[in-house]
């Protein structure tokens, strides 16, 4: 797609982006882990792509690890609703049982919820 276009997207849902990035970044804190989770705004690379359901177009964002491999994303969906993910993949900091697989966020326009996305631990 053209710059411009995917440029009109991230101007329209700038707001959306930083509150996402502040949603991850708390989440990742209040689990237990110290540091900061994501390598920052330069490494996305937005792409838009046809929705599904409306036939309109949404504007996606991944990251990649080091390797090339996906380890975050963020949709916008044409009616507003959002969702971003970011994979943490490691122990849980303060319970043993659980593993953090990812932060998840998700919302519609300035209603965001954010949370661990958990399984259990093996052994």
């Amino acid at each position: 797609m053209k710059s411009e276009e995917i440029s009109s997207y991230l101007k329209q849902y700038q707001p959306q982006i930083e509150a996402i990035f502040i949603s991850f970044e708390d989440n990742y804190q209040k689990t237990g882990f110290n540091g900061e989770l994501l390598p920052g705004e330069d490494g996305i690379e937005y792409s838009l792509i046809k929705d599904d359901f409306s036939g309109e177009m949404s504007l996606q964002g991944v990251w990649n690890n080091k390797a090339g491999y996906k380890q975050g994303m963020m949709l916008f969906h044409p009616d507003g609703n959002f969702f971003a993910e970011y994979d943490v993949i490691q122990p849980h900091p303060k319970k043993k049982q659980w593993f953090v697989e990812a932060i998840t966020v998700w919302g519609k326009g300035a209603d965001i919820k954010a949370e661990p996305r958990l399984i259990p631990a093996v052994g």
